[in-house]
């Protein structure tokens, strides 16, 4: 599953999405998650004004660079309030073994980090790996970067 983002970060989580489901021959699910202002708006036409036709552009040419690599693109579009958990319901509606997933900077740093982690617990209990999609601040150039956490190994320094 690669959630749609800003275009350059969209665009490399999916080549890298695309490579590894054409080795597979899997799917890639593109999910634009879709801001609603008050809960009553779920599900609603009301909730789908923040869609715009570019959006629906940008998936377009988002499943033409999946066919290029052989592989199918699935298009969805979820509204959501609170993103993390709407991200963890779409991997789940989607049945997605891999996330690409981005979340938005906070005024408060601690806030961003506990979301991330709250979504990356969420996923790994549903046996999902999370590839958070990390923008470096002192680089002009995006990268998408992975956080693995450190194996212990007998007889190694700690």
């Amino acid at each position: 599953m690669v959630q749609m983002t800003n275009s350059e970060g969209t665009l490399e989580a999916l080549h890298f999405a695309c490579a590894l489901a054409c080795g597979k021959q899997a799917k890639v699910a593109l999910v634009k998650m879709v801001p609603v202002q008050h809960p009553a708006l779920l599900g609603t036409e009301f909730g789908d004004m923040n869609l715009t036709g570019q959006d629906r552009e940008e998936m377009a040419n988002y499943q033409v660079i999946a066919s290029n690599y052989g592989v199918a693109a699935e298009a969805h579009y979820f509204q959501y309030v609170t993103l993390a958990e709407a991200v963890a319901e779409a991997a789940d509606y989607v049945d997605a073994q891999i996330v690409f997933a981005a979340l938005p900077n906070s005024l408060i740093p601690f806030w961003r980090r506990f979301h991330a982690w709250m979504l990356r617990r969420r996923l790994i209990q549903r046996n999902r790996q999370l590839y958070l999609l990390e923008h470096d601040r002192r680089s002009t150039h995006w990268t998408p970067s992975i956080l693995v956490p450190a194996a212990h190994h007998p007889g190694s320094f700690s």
